[in-house]
This record gives structure tokens, sequence and C-alpha cells, in this order.
């Protein structure tokens, strides 16, 4: 599927295949239409749904099994059967990727995504005064240019600057200790003599 199709068939060069140049080019022509099939699942059921719409998917007894077990994302499973070749699982309202694994023979796994509503992935500019009533006045920063957004990331990473102000106490209670000191403990620099 790789090589050119059809390719000319010229004197003194090697062909890359030979699928066009038979007595009967119908194999290739249903080579082609098969392997154009396959890549655009256009044989295939969607396996993408959106929120709260009906899954079906296409179970043929001769291909799938009859049974099967259900993992939705963050719940419990729960068992499946095909009927009539299909298999009804029902509207969903949670996001995700969904699981079946069934036994035919060999573990059989398949699965289906739903998919959110494309309103909530609306990606659209919010007002101060929605920021306000979703957040809090005060409770956020808007950050206008990118100098905004490195110091933001600064202080919520790093915070602020300790050292200076635990210097400054300990500073000032090295001075408390002296002045203390002085007026408990006074020295007395002359000599006592003894009697």
């Amino acid at each position: 599927l790789c090589t050119p199709v059809p390719q000319l068939d010229v004197p003194g060069s090697n062909l890359w295949n030979e699928l066009w140049i038979g007595d009967e080019p119908w194999p290739t022509f249903f080579l082609m239409s098969g392997a154009v099939r396959t890549l655009s699942g256009a044989h295939q059921t969607g396996l993408n749904f959106p929120v709260d719409a009906e899954v079906v998917l296409a179970n043929d007894p001769q291909s799938w099994p009859t049974q099967y077990e259900l993992f939705p994302p963050r719940a419990r499973s729960r068992p499946v059967k095909a009927a009539d070749g299909s298999l009804g699982l029902g509207a969903f309202e949670e996001v995700g990727i969904f699981r079946l694994r069934g036994l035919r023979g060999d573990p059989v796994a398949r699965g289906f995504s739903i998919n959110a509503p494309a309103a909530d992935t609306q990606l659209q500019r919010l007002t101060e005064d929605d920021l306000d009533e979703a957040l809090g006045a005060g409770n956020y920063h808007v950050a206008r240019d990118l100098d905004d957004v490195k110091s933001s990331l600064g202080q919520s990473r790093f915070g602020r600057e300790l050292y200076p102000l635990l210097m400054i106490f300990v500073a000032g209670l090295f001075l408390a200790e002296q002045a203390m000191s002085n007026r408990f403990y006074k020295l007395n620099f002359g000599r006592q003599r003894g009697t």
C-alpha cells in the first residue's frame, strides 16, 4: 500500500508493484476500496457519544460475546447483555471512557466514550463581575501581561521572603536580652576588703 498506484510500466525500470498491470485490475480495486473503508472507519459504528445520548453498539453474535461487564469511569461495574445483534447500554450522564469486557473463548475488550457538550468547552473570557460572583471580590489576581504572570507565579511558589523579618526579630531579642542583663546583673568593679 506504500507504493505508487497506478505505476506506469517504463521499459528498463523495476516496478514497485504489479497490481495494476495484470490482466484483471479488479482485485486491486477491491483491495484499495477495502483499505479506504477500513482506514476511514466507514463500516464501523461510532464510539463517541454525547452526554444523555442513547448508547447502542453493534454486536454481531458471530464475532462478539453476548454478555459483558461494563466498567464506568467512577462507578461499580455491572453486567450487560446483547440482544438482536445490538448492545443497548442506555444513556449516561457521566463523562469519560467506558470499558466493556466479555469472554468469547479469550477475553474480549471494547470501549466507548461519553463526551461533554460543546457548550461546556467554550473558552470565553469572563468579566470581572463574573469572577467576583464565582470567587469573591479580592480573592483573585488578573494578570494583564507576562510580568504580572511571573510575579504571581513567584509569590505562589516561593512565598514572600521571611529572612529579613526574622533577622529584625532576632536583633530585637538580642537587644532585649542585653538590656535585661545589664539591669539585673550590675557589675561591681571595686575590691571588697576583708575584715
